[in-house]
């Protein structure tokens, strides 16, 4: 029962404990946005950053930036920055908005 008394060894375990539930699960979520990131194929539907939802036209492994349509009407495009994006959109998502 000292041990949890003494406030150094409390700072530690909460410490511990904020890695353990904060940290770890946002540095996993990351890494699968980055892979999925670096998958982005044609025909991919996206959000950016700024709100904006596109389908992918373009996106090459080797550039930075990537190619979206965001008007099916017209084919309005837009080239962003592949660190822009959100996310990928699911087509569950796609349908709760339809």
């Amino acid at each position: 029962m000292q041990i949890l008394g003494d406030p150094f060894m409390l700072i530690i375990i909460s410490g511990i404990l904020f890695i353990l539930l904060v940290l770890r699960p946002q540095q996993k979520q990351m890494k699968q946005l980055q892979e999925s990131l670096a998958n982005l194929k044609k025909n991919d539907r996206v959000k950016t950053t700024g709100g904006v939802y596109g389908t992918v036209v373009q996106a090459n492994a080797d550039e930075s930036t990537v190619i979206l349509r965001i008007d099916e009407n017209t084919g309005t495009r837009i080239t962003i920055d592949r660190d822009k994006i959100a996310g990928i959109v699911v087509e569950e998502e796609k349908e709760k908005t339809s």
